[in-house]
């Protein structure tokens, strides 16, 4: 079954004519490509933050970046997996984007067709944990 699976794979790269350059990489790259980055760290998720529609002087942005560093690993994929649907990060270039909501009491509230999350302008770190 795992051999016809994999022959199936094959066909399609060589329909696409691409299998020449799939040559290029080696095994590691070609699973990055494929299944996303595995070993993220908070510091990774920190440059592909986006905040949408917040005052300058906002304290939310700083609040939250404080937030996701304190993540451990394990927290860090909770995070995606509640963002993005996906235990790995969005593809390079894709940004998660937390948007301003005016439900100052409500929990965060994800969109993850969008990378989207929606929270409150929140004054404190710790409130943004506990959230």
């Amino acid at each position: 079954r795992r051999e016809r699976s994999l022959s199936a794979f094959k066909r399609g790269f060589d329909a696409m004519g691409i299998s020449a350059t799939l040559g290029l990489f080696t095994a590691t790259e070609l699973m990055s490509l494929v299944m996303g980055q595995q070993n993220i760290e908070a510091a990774d998720i920190i440059p592909r933050l986006k905040f949408e529609n917040y005052d300058d002087d906002s304290p939310l942005p700083d609040n939250f970046k404080a937030a996701i560093m304190g993540l451990s690993k394990d927290d860090v994929k909770r995070f995606l997996v509640y963002t993005t649907a996906q235990s790995v990060m969005p593809p390079a270039g894709a940004q998660i984007v937390i948007r301003f909501s005016d439900r100052a009491d409500a929990l965060f509230t994800a969109h993850t067709c969008f990378n989207r999350l929606d929270v409150a302008d929140i004054a404190s770190e710790d409130e943004v944990r506990r959230r």
